[in-house]
């Protein structure tokens, strides 16, 4: 067989043929493996965040059929570790500390109604001002005049 000018028998270009297809095949279940498993570690992290026991996360991986469908009932069912979060906020709250967030969120709102307080004080002050003045009277046309 001669191919762009070199004659190579068949033979030779099988075997190349061969060790490079193996050489890919593995490299190829190296990468999916290599995937996996780090698709396996972020589920798992993803559901120790969110309150719930690892296994779970590795349920979502490793179950085929059942896995998506037990994503969504994790997605849906209200998260332990923001039902934590909440609790230590409320005790934190009834115990008069002041959470940065907080005080962040109510200072915007303090500035949001102070800016419409503003703005309507202004407004109430033109009216007064328009209210003041005398009307003014409109003047009669020439040809009102005549009529």
């Amino acid at each position: 067989m001669i191919l762009a000018g070199v004659e190579i028998e068949d033979n030779e270009a099988t075997v190349t043929f061969g060790d490079w297809a193996a050489q890919a095949t593995w490299w190829t279940l190296g990468t999916f493996f290599a995937i996996w498993l780090l698709t396996l570690i972020l589920a798992i992290v993803a559901a120790k965040k969110a309150g719930f026991s690892g296994w779970w996360g590795a349920f979502v991986v490793l179950i085929p059929v059942l896995g998506p469908i037990i994503a969504l009932f994790l997605v849906v069912l209200p998260w332990p570790a923001l039902k934590e979060r909440d609790e230590a906020i409320d005790l934190l709250e009834a115990k008069g500390v002041a959470l940065p967030s907080r005080e962040r969120k109510a200072l915007k709102a303090q500035e949001k109604q102070d800016a419409i307080d503003a703005e309507a004080r202004r407004n109430v002050e033109a009216a007064k001002a328009n209210a003041d003045e005398p009307a003014p009277v409109a003047k009669a046309d020439s040809a009102d005049e005549q009529a």
